[in-house]
């Protein structure tokens, strides 16, 4: 499968886990494959194995809770490739001192929670304002962003990191409302369930039913649709990623 070739897409936690087999798939459709990591070995390791299998991949150092390290990292995308059309920002701080202290609202340390905020959600915008640019200049392109099943459920722990992934959400809908008409398609998937498109063209705003049918919203080599691919039904969906 060659539907992503030559396409550019970078990857921000794209070397364990999801990250991983995001970053492998990706190559295998033909894709230019950014693999950006807090540890850069484990990126080496993942590019080392996307060239090995004849695919093209650059490896970065990448910490989304600093400015300037998302700005070399974009920055060496471009000279390697030219350009980008997409990125998955995917990184977490799921360091044990963190997720070990998100204990409960009672008694949280409010230091794992700002230490959390850092990455989880500004991380993510700080992703997104140095990404859409380099997306504008190719003409558009498509992020997608990685939250969990625990922004949408309650769970007696991890309140820090519940808070910082349902944040996520709002900022799909922004991203998807100011520029997923003529330029970026955004998506958030929800890895503990089997994820879906944002959004099916022809569902109305303010419906109340539940959709049953996988959504069409556009993916990385889609241009966006009419109507409004973005808008969706008001409720969550039973099994897949939502917007409202």
């Amino acid at each position: 499968m060659t539907r992503l070739q030559g396409k550019t897409i970078v990857l921000f936690g794209g070397a364990g886990g999801i990250g991983s087999a995001t970053s492998l798939r990706l190559a295998s459709e033909g894709a230019n494959v950014v693999v950006g990591s807090l540890h850069r070995e484990n990126a080496d390791a993942v590019a080392a194995e996307i060239t090995d299998r004849g695919g093209a991949a650059l490896s970065v150092g990448v910490d989304i809770a600093d400015d300037e390290s998302i700005g070399s990292a974009v920055d060496e995308a471009i000279a390697a490739f030219g350009g980008i059309d997409g990125a998955h920002i995917n990184a977490a701080d799921m360091a044990m001192d963190v997720i070990g202290n998100d204990s409960d609202a009672a008694n949280i340390d409010l230091d794992v929670f700002d230490r959390s905020v850092r990455t989880n959600l500004r991380g993510h915008l700080a992703c997104t304002k140095r990404i859409i640019p380099a997306l504008l200049e190719r003409g558009g392109g498509a992020i997608v962003y990685t939250s969990s099943a625990a922004a949408f459920v309650g769970e007696p722990e991890r309140p820090a990191y519940a808070i910082t992934k349902a944040g996520l959400g709002p900022l799909v809908w922004h991203v998807a409302s100011k520029w997923g008409r003529t330029a970026s398609a955004p998506t958030r998937s929800r890895p503990a369930r089997r994820s879906r498109r944002l959004s099916r063209p022809g569902c109305r705003p303010g419906t109340r039913r539940r959709c049953s049918q996988p959504c069409a919203a556009p993916g990385w080599d889609d241009p966006p649709t009419s109507p409004p691919w973005w808008r969706s039904c008001s409720r969550p969906r039973a099994s897949g990623s939502t917007a409202r």
